[in-house]
């Protein structure tokens, strides 16, 4: 399933782990924070270092040299053609939003089929991002 995976775009990378991680931070409870741009991207970057799927997604990047976070976000609205379930809003703050009455496992199971990412893996890189904004309790 692996091999499949790196023949996906840059651009359906960025929008399936955009929705991914809109989907996991609503499965923790959270539809909206306000953090820096800085504090966004470390906690990312923490989080994306531990996460076990990221070799799914090898065209998103989470380093120090080039964050793609910020770009995800303030993308996707228009990232791919087609409804999208997950949205997140292109600014501060931010806040996700569920489209044509998705529920978070209803993405985690059309993730789990088309991309081997179901919402447990969601969940899995949003705890740590959420831990990193000090979102959790």
């Amino acid at each position: 399933m692996l091999a499949a995976m790196t023949t996906m775009s840059k651009t359906v990378q960025r929008a399936v782990v955009g929705e991914g991680l809109g989907a996991g931070l609503l499965a923790l409870g959270i539809q909206e924070f306000n953090p820096s741009k800085g504090d966004l991207e470390f906690a990312l970057r923490h989080a994306w270092k531990a996460w076990p799927y990221a070799p799914v997604f090898p065209q998103v990047r989470a380093d120090v040299s080039r964050d793609d976070l910020v770009g995800i976000i303030n993308d996707s609205p228009g990232q791919r053609s087609g409804p999208q379930q997950i949205r997140w809003t292109r600014s501060w703050p931010f806040r996700i939003e569920s489209s044509w009455g998705w529920t978070p496992d209803d993405v985690g199971e059309h993730t789990q089929e088309l991309y081997g990412v179901g919402l447990a893996g969601w969940v899995q890189l949003a705890s740590p991002f959420a831990e990193g904004l000090g979102l959790l309790d």
